[in-house]
Formats: C-alpha cells, sequence, structure tokens
C-alpha cells in the first residue's frame, strides 16, 4: 500500500492559495495537501512544515491522523512528507 500527495486542480471553482502567502511561508506553519490512497481516494490533511529546500521541495510533518482504513495503516501523525509548494490547497490562519 502506499499514498500520493495530489496536485491541486487549477479551476476557477477550485480555490487556491496566492502566490505571495505560498512564498510567506516558514517552518512551523500548517497547511493543508491532498493525499490519494489508490482505493479510497483524496484525504485533505494538515502537515506542519520542516524545511523548505528550494522551491520545488519542502518537507513537512503529518499533523493529524487519517481518517481513512487504508490512509491510516500508511501515514500517521508525525510522519515525515515531501511536498512541492503547489501541492498546498489551504493555510492554517488562526483567528
Amino acid at each position: 500500500m502506499s499514498y500520493e500527495i495530489e496536485r491541486p486542480p487549477l479551476s476557477e471553482k477550485f480555490y487556491l492559495p496566492p502566490q505571495e502567502s505560498l512564498l510567506k511561508l516558514k517552518s512551523g506553519d500548517l497547511v493543508k495537501i491532498m493525499f490519494r490512497e489508490q482505493d479510497e481516494g483524496v484525504e485533505r490533511m494538515w502537515v506542519k512544515i520542516t524545511k523548505q529546500q528550494d522551491h520545488s521541495e519542502w518537507t513537512g510533518e503529518l499533523d493529524n491522523d487519517p481518517m481513512g482504513e487504508k490512509m491510516s495503516k500508511i501515514l500517521k501523525s508525525g510522519d515525515e512528507v515531501i511536498f512541492h509548494p503547489l501541492d498546498i490547497v489551504q493555510i492554517f490562519e488562526e483567528k
């Protein structure tokens, strides 16, 4: 079993964080990313950024446990995740 990180679609009906917001992100910030398990589909989960190697590869730590039965056997909170900044679908903002 494995997972893939799914890049969000470029669509007027799908809100994505603007480039200026992505460029302000730093280690410790929380972002939401879409993970796909072949049989269960897509699950959105929070990832805490831990390292920004360059503009194409960032590292983070999964900040919640998956809900899907199969996904929860693959990933758990605290696991390291490597992703591209354009994989981000939401930025956590404290209110």
